[in-house]
């Protein structure tokens, strides 16, 4: 049952992580749309984590692609702009140590 919508019951809603813009590092803030278990498996394996290669390959929840299909997955990066780590328009920040 608890596997329906989100993966497992206690994964985290949000998710950060390191990025840079403007030559300084801050954090950038987004919804947790894929399994944990797949995340972190990546991460223990030094794995670059690429997102379209994630939703290519189905590993997005249903809650992440219904979120997906009306744009709400990028909510949670408003607050950046909001704080002025980011703006809307222009590239996209660089994950930290990957320049």
């Amino acid at each position: 049952m608890e596997h329906i919508l989100r993966g497992r019951l206690f994964d985290p809603i949000l998710y950060k992580e390191i990025r840079m813009s403007a030559g300084q590092p801050f954090w950038l803030y987004k919804f947790n749309i894929f399994d944990e278990a797949l995340i972190e498996k990546m991460r223990a394996e030094g794995k670059f984590i690429h997102t379209k290669d994630l939703e290519r390959n189905g590993d997005i929840l249903f809650v992440g692609w219904c979120l997906k299909q009306i744009y709400m997955d990028e909510l949670p990066q408003l607050w950046c702009v909001l704080r002025g780590d980011m703006s809307i328009v222009g590239p996209r920040p660089v994950k930290y140590g990957s320049f």
